[in-house]
């Protein structure tokens, strides 16, 4: 199974270059749809999406701990939650090597929706309820 997804993108940049629309073949897969732009640019293409790969990871591996910064106000506790949370999810027993770990893709705009919830309340509100136990186990209707 390895070069998958990398097939697949190189056959969605095939199709979308010509005017095709997606690909008819096989299923559809988002994450090499998105990254098929990579195939008109004239590097290693393999090298290129392992980069973007590692780009993603890397997004996805900052948002987190700024999600978990706001949350634990602690940067020891937020660097050593992280740091345990991202290494078990790149233990070989969860990915596999080169271009076909999109579940880091997932988790970009997941943790960036939660990162954005958490600034959504207003800091007057929070001050208000953590200072009252009546009002911190209410949930809003």
């Amino acid at each position: 199974m390895k070069g998958v997804y990398a097939y697949f993108a190189q056959i969605a940049h095939a199709t979308l270059a010509k005017g095709q629309g997606l690909p008819d073949t096989g299923a559809l897969m988002l994450y090499p749809v998105l990254l098929s732009w990579s195939f008109a640019l004239s590097f290693n293409h393999l090298i290129f999406l392992r980069i973007l790969d590692m780009a993603v990871s890397l997004a996805a591996g900052w948002i987190l701990y700024g999600v978990v910064r706001r949350e634990s106000r602690s940067a020891f506790a937020t660097t050593l939650i992280s740091f345990i949370f991202l290494f078990t999810m790149n233990q070989p027993i969860f990915i596999q090597s080169g271009f076909k770990n999109s579940f880091f893709a997932a988790y970009v705009p997941l943790f960036l929706a939660v990162y954005l919830e958490q600034g959504a309340c207003p800091k007057s509100v929070a001050s208000r309820t953590s200072s009252r136990p009546d009002l911190r186990t209410r949930t809003l209707s």
